[in-house]
C-alpha cells in the first residue's frame, strides 16, 4: 500500500512522501499464538488418541474371549506426559489447564468404563510403594525439562510487536 502511494508519486511531484507509524503497519499473526494453537491441537489430539485406544485396543479386544489387562503404569506415565505438556503449554495457551481439567474428568469417566467393561484384575498385584520414587523423580525431570524452553524463549526471543499487553514497548538492554 504504502509503496504502491509513493511509486505513483511522481519525480517532479512536490508532495511529501506518505510514512506511516511502525504500529500501524500490519504483520502477520503473532509467533506466541501460533505456538499456544499448537499446543491446543497436540492436547486435542492426545484426547482424541487415549479415546480410540480404549475404543479400539480394549473394547473390540473384549469383545472376543480375550480380556486384555489395565496397565497402570502406562497410564500414569501418560499422565506425567499430560502434565509436562500443560506445564510448558500454560505460559502461550492460558485455556489450557481448563481443557485439561475437562480432558481428565471425561477421561476418568470413560477409563472407569472400560476397565469394569474391558479389563480383567492383573495377575501380580501393582505395588505402589516400589514405584513411588520413581513417578515422582519423572515429575520433578519433566517439571524441569517443560520450564527449558519456556524460559528460553522468554530471555532469548523477541516478544511479537503486535501481540500481549506490551505491545509497541520496545526494550533495549
Amino acid at each position: 500500500m504504502i509503496k504502491a502511494y509513493n511509486a505513483s508519486l511522481s519525480e517532479n511531484t512536490t508532495g511529501p512522501p506518505f510514512f506511516v507509524h511502525p504500529a500501524d503497519v500490519p504483520r502477520g499473526p503473532c509467533w506466541e499464538t501460533m505456538v499456544g494453537q499448537e499446543f491446543v491441537r497436540l492436547t486435542v489430539s492426545d484426547v482424541l488418541t487415549t479415546y480410540v485406544t480404549i475404543l479400539i485396543g480394549d473394547f473390540l479386544r473384549a469383545c472376543f474371549p480375550s480380556y486384555t489387562e489395565f496397565d497402570i503404569s502406562g497410564n500414569v506415565l501418560a499422565l506425567i506426559f499430560n502434565q509436562g505438556m500443560i506445564w510448558m503449554g500454560s505460559f502461550f495457551a492460558p485455556s489450557l489447564p481448563g481443557i485439561n481439567i475437562l480432558r481428565l474428568h471425561t477421561s476418568m469417566y470413560f477409563q472407569c468404563w472400560a476397565v469394569m467393561c474391558c479389563n480383567v484384575p492383573e495377575a501380580r498385584v501393582f505395588k505402589a510403594s516400589r514405584s513411588n520414587n520413581f513417578y515422582l523423580g519423572m515429575l520433578l525431570l519433566i517439571l524441569f525439562l517443560s520450564t527449558m524452553p519456556v524460559l528460553y524463549m522468554i530471555v532469548s526471543l523477541p516478544p511479537s510487536f503486535d501481540c500481549g499487553p506490551f505491545r509497541s514497548l520496545v526494550f533495549e538492554i
